[in-house]
């Protein structure tokens, strides 16, 4: 279940004891549903077990109370912006769970080395692509278990999987064609030149349904689409740097790239056309990852000495957070909640997180074996994955209590 944080639970989303909570045209809607009861198919923790039944108390009482109790609800939940079920979560439960506190192996991915990206497609679908000979791996269960295709080439290595709306997204390789499409969530897939500058990947993402950026490692620029990467336009070239290795977006037509061999961030207003040097960061070589918080927060990730650095205004100037732990490069992030931030880092696979926004960042645990994690993702339901290299392994966390 996705929570927005605040004294207690602002917001409610997702999935939790067979309900489905989200906002549909402005009202608070729940659904029923079915959900992996254990990890693995197996028992559930105290905690899970603790955490649903708190929750679905809560929701059995919101289904069984009377139009006057909810118009009440709905009422106080206006004073602060929230809705009325919301309100009742806060009232009942003013202690939220935090996301990412504990992660549990769930499957090897078969056929790959490293898994380098992860998209939620939505209900429960996944995708995730990577050094793997062409495959696949797709879960339908929010992770827990994966199937391995092999659609693509056996020389492409897929370093992006983006959703972009429905059932419809691309992957991008470092190989010819760049581009895969699928219109069925991952069923088929079909080949695509485009963007046809000689470009490989480094990241892709998805700022909207239409709008997606190409960071590219042959030469630093970020091009752009504005109709699903049917059609691209070649972006700028970004300094005299090597490469763009690192994209995203903030809104509102800003859009910051980090670059490699010197980390400088680039910074665009205009979604990509011109972009302005905003310097390097610190004595940083590379920027691996770049994350949105809020709409002027974002944290960079960097190596060689695994760095993190925070813009509290839109990407202009940036603050260098210290080393994480003896990291040697800060891989990805993924946000959990208001505030709640996950980083892995190289070597050992080593997850930190913060929960202000990044100014201060706890050691987690190290995922197994594995020397590092390209791949981190949030769900709806506070449900995050995390995707290793040196065997491919798929890690998930779910909430827990404070």
């Amino acid at each position: 279940m996705k929570a927005k944080l605040g004294a207690g639970l602002d917001e409610l989303h997702g999935k939790i004891a067979n309900f489905c909570g989200k906002r549909v045209f402005g009202k608070q809607q729940l659904t029923r549903l079915s959900i992996p009861y254990g990890v693995n198919g197996g028992t559930p923790s105290e905690t899970q077990l603790a955490i649903r039944e708190k929750y679905g108390g809560i929701v059995e009482e919101w289904k069984n109370a009377t139009e006057e109790q909810r118009e009440t609800w709905n009422a106080e939940g206006e004073k602060t912006g929230i809705s009325g079920i919301n309100y009742l979560i806060r009232l009942r439960w003013p202690a939220a769970p935090e996301p990412g506190l504990i992660w549990t192996l769930m499957q090897s991915l078969s056929g790959f080395d490293i898994c380098n990206s992860i998209a939620d497609m939505g209900d429960g679908v996944l995708l995730a692509v990577g050094n793997s000979g062409g495959r696949l791996a797709k879960s339908t269960d929010y992770g827990v278990t994966w199937t391995i295709t092999q659609p693509f080439s056996v020389s492409t290595i897929g370093r992006s999987v983006v959703s972009m709306s429905g059932l419809d997204a691309l992957v991008a390789g470092d190989s010819e064609p760049y581009l895969w499409r699928t219109d069925d969530a991952g069923a088929s897939w079909t080949q695509e030149q485009a963007p046809n500058f000689g470009d490989a990947a480094n990241q892709m993402i998805a700022a909207s349904a239409t709008l997606l950026f190409y960071a590219t490692s042959y030469r630093p620029a970020v091009h752009y689409s504005v109709n699903t990467g049917v059609d691209w336009t070649e972006g700028p070239s970004l300094g005299a740097e090597d490469e763009a290795s690192a994209v995203c977006y903030m809104g509102s037509g800003i859009v910051l790239a980090g670059t490699s061999p010197n980390a400088h961030i680039f910074r665009s207003t205009n979604n990509g056309v011109s972009y302005d040097d905003m310097g390097q960061l610190g004595t940083a070589a590379r920027v691996y990852t770049i994350v949105k918080v809020t709409d002027l927060i974002a944290l960079a990730g960097t190596g060689p000495l695994g760095h993190v650095f925070r813009t509290l205004d839109g990407g202009l100037t940036w603050t260098d957070l210290g080393r994480l732990g003896a990291a040697e490069q800060v891989q990805a992030f993924s946000c959990a909640g208001s505030s709640f931030v996950v980083a892995s880092t190289y070597p050992l696979a080593a997850l930190y997180r913060s929960s202000d926004n990044g100014a201060t960042w706890v050691f987690l645990s190290s995922l197994g074996n594995n020397s590092m994690c390209r791949a981190l993702v949030t769900l709806d339901a506070d449900i995050m994955l995390a995707g290793t290299g040196n065997g491919a392994t798929i890690y998930r966390s779910v909430p827990s209590t404070p």
